[in-house]
């Protein structure tokens, strides 16, 4: 039964309102017009922005297919007792349960994104020193593609960050972001994706990032006017176009171990410690 428009519950109710060979398949088992599969990789390999996006559409297709069952019922009411009876009854009916699993999949969506941040470490830093480490749950971390860093007791000011990845170089932030009691800072894309250019090991961020066949990182607003949208676009144009997977383009996952951070006491504060909280951000696509 068909769902809403940016959304299908199977391959034939998609083709059958966006065409044959137009679909593409989530990795939730929903199909999907080919405009969105573009959105739909990116938010899977992690990028938070693109599974805000394709949340937010959800819930705008799902509130236009609702209103047009609505009005499918209203027109089945006018037409009892006449020859297109049956058809209209039909019509409504097909429609109103696709809406009814079009605001199920919607709310699942939405959810979905109150879920995908989770803990994976936590310091109390001493306000004598200016630096500090933490362990990272591995397990929690497996997969996370951002992360952010939140003040519990007290507020603090962070300088920058290290983030130790299991293989490869570290990467280092200057953030000079301070962090009130009970805040959190920006989120911060980690370089979590290991692509490689004519032997040469490269780390890229997944929020958009992709290698061209010539080296070039390209980022979500394109290098060349395009709009790289996940690899997609133009972005790697004049650059030899996107690199081969798996050893381009996306590239292949890395996790992180550790971060390291340097910090300060916020002016005209007393406090001694700080509880620090890392979260880490992950697909719920996935």
């Amino acid at each position: 039964m068909s769902s809403v428009s940016y959304a299908y519950k199977t391959e034939a109710d998609c083709e059958e309102f966006e065409g044959k060979g137009q679909c593409c398949k989530a990795a939730d088992g929903t199909y999907h017009r080919k405009a969105a599969c573009a959105t739909l990789e990116a938010a899977i390999l992690g990028d938070i922005a693109a599974h805000n996006n394709w949340v937010s559409e959800i819930e705008r297709e799902t509130a236009n297919y609702t209103a047009k069952a609505t009005k499918l019922a209203q027109i089945a009411k006018t037409a009892k007792g006449t020859k297109d009876e049956k058809a209209t009854v039909e019509a409504a009916a097909k429609a109103a349960e696709a809406a009814t699993w079009g605001k199920n999949y919607a709310a699942k969506a939405k959810a979905s994104s109150l879920s995908s941040w989770s803990k994976l470490g936590e310091i109390t830093v001493d306000f004598k020193t200016n630096k500090a480490k933490t362990a990272i749950d591995k397990k929690a971390a497996a997969g996370c593609t951002a992360i952010k860093v939140l003040a519990k007791n007290a507020p603090i000011k962070l300088d920058s960050i290290n983030v130790g990845f299991e293989v490869g170089d570290r990467q280092k932030e200057m953030l000079n972001m301070a962090i009130q009691a009970n805040g959190e800072s920006q989120m911060l894309y980690l370089q979590c994706r290991v692509v490689t250019f004519s032997g040469t090991r490269m780390y890229i961020k997944q929020n958009g990032d992709c290698c061209c066949e010539d080296g070039t990182v390209c980022h979500k607003g394109g290098t060349s006017g395009g709009n790289c949208k996940g690899c997609e676009g133009d972005a790697c144009k004049g650059h030899g176009g996107f690199a081969v997977r798996p050893n381009g383009g996306y590239g292949v996952q890395r996790n992180i171990t550790e971060v390291q951070f340097t910090y300060q006491r916020l002016s005209l504060r007393k406090d001694k410690t700080a509880k620090i909280e890392i979260w880490g951000y992950k697909s719920p696509l996935k």
